[in-house]
């Protein structure tokens, strides 16, 4: 999975450094002539935004503690994921 880049730059360098034997797979085609001019294809994915929700339950540390739903929600909003990272349960 690729973020960012131009697909051919992606599949040149995916090319260059992808070692024998290597399976590939993905949506994206990329067309490119190896050293001898002979096409070569090229795949590989990109990512897609996913929507999520949550439910989460808070409790206070002591009677006296306020909770900042406000500042939590906020929190929550501004969180984002790189690929590959493992969300927690």
């Amino acid at each position: 999975i690729v973020e960012g880049g131009r697909d051919d730059a992606i599949a040149e360098v995916i090319y260059h450094h992808k070692t024998l034997g290597t399976n590939m797979r993905g949506a994206v085609r990329v067309q490119i002539k190896n050293k001898h001019g002979q096409p070569r294809d090229i795949y590989f994915d990109r990512p897609t935004m996913v929507r999520c929700a949550a439910r989460i339950e808070v409790e206070r540390d002591s009677s006296t503690s306020g909770i900042d739903t406000h500042g939590i929600k906020q929190a929550l909003a501004e969180r984002s994921f790189l690929i590959g990272e493992h969300v927690h349960r």
